[in-house]
């Protein structure tokens, strides 16, 4: 096998699978300062908090919380001793932020991708079973609930005693915090999954569609001004110095000016664009399906630089301390110079990251579709590491790995070694997978690397009809390499995805309900072919 060669700094989890809870961490303590207590960090969604610290190369795992069975697409919410995140497996959780050790759940009726909102004590969060929740923080004690027609998506913003959301059922509300009664709505031509920006008496929102955006007065509800010139908003919108920045599935990023709507400027990607900017100074930072991430000059949209990952980025930035946090679904988490890209460090882990990090006190939390959420910083003082742990992996300018320190120093063993092989983690987690059973069909899935070097694959399947991934799996192939998995296919329409690192991702629909005999996965230096049977 041939090393890779490279100037990363890959942040690494080299373990087995853990049970739900606390892994890494016993003891220890740590100043905590800062909180990071809505989606986007503040109403007005920029993520880029101007005093907060994040994690550098010298990171660790600190720990990692498992929820029951679910994708963790809700980006969680950090006080200054617990972190709030929901899950798909229907649940609210209350992770302890120093151990990592569950202090509450709240369960509702349905999926929760929604991420929270804290003000005054008291979580906001909705829930696919159509409900925007309120539960008091420290005891997870339902307060109230606003009941809609539709799956509440929307991260809620609270500004001044008033909860702003949208939800599935094409309407934009204003609750009051304290007793949930509502206070106005607005109906948007279509439903909305975005956090509300809330700036200067203006909330501003998007919807799918042609609903595009809209900027309605926050008193009252009425209509200021809508733009849509664009596909579906599923970017939340960010406001600084007077401009609204968002991404659209017409695969562009805009700015808008708040006042009137008028368009500033535009800049078109590859591909469309869900991921929200962060806007720190004067730039613009965010991600797109075409695999990369943007910064662009916030006066006139002119890039700045590109930074190509392994798969689509759906993850919305952080810019914390001049580095740039985003995910991918290439299953990273990278760490970029925010003034020129180039990578500081990455974190490659068993699941694809959709969410938004929050990063405060040199540390940052995300979740993962490997149904966990992670903390990623400092080794805590006096910390005893129990396996699995973390290794960090650094290669010099020569291309010599340098491991740092990833033994444990309590009763765990040493983790064995990684080795990035051609964009591939290689650990003892093997194939991680997870599939929702539902009627679904159990059919072959051939793969075949005959591209001349070892990769990981990934295989995702999702139906037409909804927005959550039914298969996902990622297989280390050796070159010359044959494997056959057994996959999870719907009855239905669906879309296969199958993803290399740095390879133009494969995209294969079947778009009638006929069964699938088999699907086979050919990789070659010229290409990846796909062929659903």
């Amino acid at each position: 096998m041939t090393r890779r060669l490279s100037r990363r700094r890959a942040l690494q989890f080299a373990g087995g699978v853990c049970a739900t809870g606390l892994i890494g961490v016993a003891g220890g303590t740590r100043a905590t300062t800062g909180s990071w207590q809505t989606y986007g960090f503040d109403a007005a969604n920029t993520a880029a908090p101007p005093d907060h610290t994040g994690p550098d190369d010298a990171a660790t795992v600190q720990w990692r919380f498992e929820t029951g069975s679910g994708i963790v697409l809700s980006s969680p919410v950090v006080d200054a001793d617990t972190v709030y995140v929901g899950s798909n497996d229907a649940n609210v959780y209350a992770v302890d932020r120093r151990t990592g050790t569950e202090r509450w759940r709240f369960q509702t009726g349905d999926r929760v991708k929604s991420s929270p909102a804290l003000a005054n004590g008291t979580l906001y969060i909705g829930s696919h079973d159509g409900t925007l929740y309120a539960l008091d923080a420290a005891s997870g004690r339902e307060q109230w609930r606003f009941e809609t027609e539709s799956p509440v998506v929307a991260p809620p913003t609270v500004v001044d005693g008033t909860v702003y959301t949208g939800g599935h059922d094409a309407t934009a509300y204003a609750l009051d915090a304290a007793d949930g009664s509502e206070r106005w709505s607005y109906g948007l031509d279509r439903l909305t999954n975005t956090a509300p920006a809330v700036v200067d008496g203006t909330v501003v929102i998007g919807s799918w569609g042609d609903g595009g955006l809209y900027a309605l007065d926050a008193d009252t509800g009425s209509l200021n001004w809508r733009f849509d010139d664009t596909g579906t908003v599923d970017s939340s919108p960010a406001v600084v110095d007077g401009t609204v920045y968002f991404g659209s599935s017409d695969t562009n990023v805009y700015a808008l000016s708040l006042t009137d709507g008028t368009e500033q400027w535009r800049f078109e990607t590859g591909d469309r664009v869900p991921s929200s900017p962060a806007v720190t100074g004067d730039t613009v930072y965010v991600g797109s399906n075409d695999s990369s991430v943007y910064a662009l000059d916030a006066s006139d949209g002119t890039q700045q630089w590109a930074y190509e990952t392994g798969d689509r980025v759906q993850s919305s930035p952080a810019v914390v301390d001049g580095t740039v946090y985003v995910g991918s679904e290439d299953a990273t988490l990278y760490a970029l110079d925010a003034a020129d890209g180039s990578e500081r460090w990455l974190f490659e882990e068993p699941g694809s990251i959709y969410g938004l990090p929050a990063v405060l006190d040199d540390t940052l939390y995300i979740g993962s579709s490997d149904n966990t959420l992670y903390a990623i910083g400092p080794q805590l003082p006096g910390s005893a590491t129990a396996s699995p742990t973390a290794t960090v992996r650094a290669t010099d300018a020569s291309g010599d790995d340098t491991p740092t320190d990833g033994s444990s120093d309590g009763s765990g063993s040493p983790s064995p070694p990684v080795e990035l092989l051609a964009g591939a983690l290689l650990t003892a987690l093997g194939v991680g997978a997870y599939w929702r059973h539902r009627g679904d069909d159990t059919v072959p899935i051939h793969l075949s690397n005959a591209s001349g070097t070892a990769l990981r694959c990934r295989i995702s399947v999702r139906a037409d009809d909804e927005d959550e991934l039914r298969f996902d799996t990622k297989v280390e192939l050796d070159d010359g390499e044959e494997r056959t998995l057994d996959g999870e296919f719907p009855s239905g329409p669906f879309s296969l995805r199958v993803a290399i690192p740095h390879g133009q991702p494969v995209v294969e629909t079947r778009e009638t309900g006929e069964a699938v005999s088999r699907t086979v996965v050919n990789i070659t230096a010229d290409g990846t072919d796909v062929t659903v049977e």
